[in-house]
């Protein structure tokens, strides 16, 4: 669920998600060093995999199994 309230704060606005302000940072650099479209696609998605397996872990210890 954080994910994609990142990334709706990303697209539209929303409720505040502190890291989005870190990937929107990263976004713009990453369109500079990057020559095409599917190149910066590989490297955000990394990104975002990355954060939603932090979520995810988040989400664990917040919730450990069989609790």
């Amino acid at each position: 669920m954080h994910l994609g309230a990142l990334v709706h704060q990303i697209d539209v606005g929303g409720e505040a998600v502190p890291e989005a302000r870190g990937f929107e940072a990263v976004m713009p650099v990453a369109r500079e060093r990057l020559t095409d479209d599917d190149a910066l696609l590989v490297e955000m998605s990394q990104v975002l995999d990355s954060l939603y397996v932090h979520f995810g872990r988040e989400l664990l210890r917040v919730r450990p199994s069989g609790a």
